[in-house]
């Protein structure tokens, strides 16, 4: 108890989005945040999905953490975001049984140390007590996506780049990526599943933008540094 009481006043815990100081029970999100944040308003329809569900618009203080979480060695956020992305899939796909994700490939998983969308697909299964599944493997190390304007050329990036790795037939299944731009890799990856045999594939991403050219390049402030909590 002592040392959870120093722990707590020589590191304590910050809001994943502004950095500010939490109270010891809170949830990683200041009030401020919680009820301030952009939440995602619009519907998309993708190709081979069964629906579709955002949490926030990635801009500002989401796109902010979001790069910390996906670059800067913030594997814990995953801990924060998985939770309200279960209570918007528990909302949106009611019949789901199971959760799986957009992995990334064996040379980025080893230079990040982490699959941010696995983390984030573990952390809403485990909200809603469903298995989160290992069943798609990126065997192809293509360009980044997030490089390509072209939404032509980002599905001839994606095409053939994942492989379906476990069984996925007669499956309901959400599928969970951390940032949603065109949609080209979501659908990608439902396609695989469902010449696999998968039911219905619906997609939960933690934050996409009013448009499709938002960046997932490190962002920095005015000193030029990067904005890390």
């Amino acid at each position: 108890m002592v040392f959870e009481v120093l722990k707590e006043l020589l590191f304590p815990r910050k809001c994943v989005f502004c950095g500010g100081i939490l109270s010891r029970n809170g949830s990683g999100i200041c009030h401020t945040c919680r009820t301030g944040l952009p939440e995602y308003q619009d519907e998309r329809y993708l190709p081979k999905l069964d629906g579709c569900c955002v949490l926030w618009y990635y801009e500002e203080k989401v796109r902010e953490s979001l790069l910390r979480f996906k670059f800067f060695n913030r594997p814990d956020y995953a801990q924060v975001y998985g939770p309200i992305l279960a209570m918007k899939i528990r909302l949106r796909f009611p019949d789901a049984e199971l959760i799986t994700w957009v992995p990334v490939s064996g040379k980025r998983l080893k230079e990040r140390g982490y699959d941010q969308s696995e983390l984030l697909a573990q952390a809403a299964a485990k909200e809603l007590d469903i298995p989160a599944v290992r069943l798609l493997e990126k065997h192809r190390n293509n360009p980044a996506q997030s490089g390509i304007e072209d939404a032509g050329a980002r599905k001839d990036n994606v095409r053939d780049a994942y492989r379906v790795c476990g069984d996925a037939a007669g499956k309901r299944m959400v599928l969970v990526d951390d940032i949603l731009t065109t949609g080209a890799t979501a659908g990608e990856c439902a396609r695989m599943l469902r010449n696999a045999g998968a039911a219905k594939v619906y997609l939960a991403a933690a934050a996409s933008g009013r448009g499709s050219k938002e960046t997932e390049q490190p962002c920095t402030g005015k000193s030029g540094q990067v904005s890390t909590y």
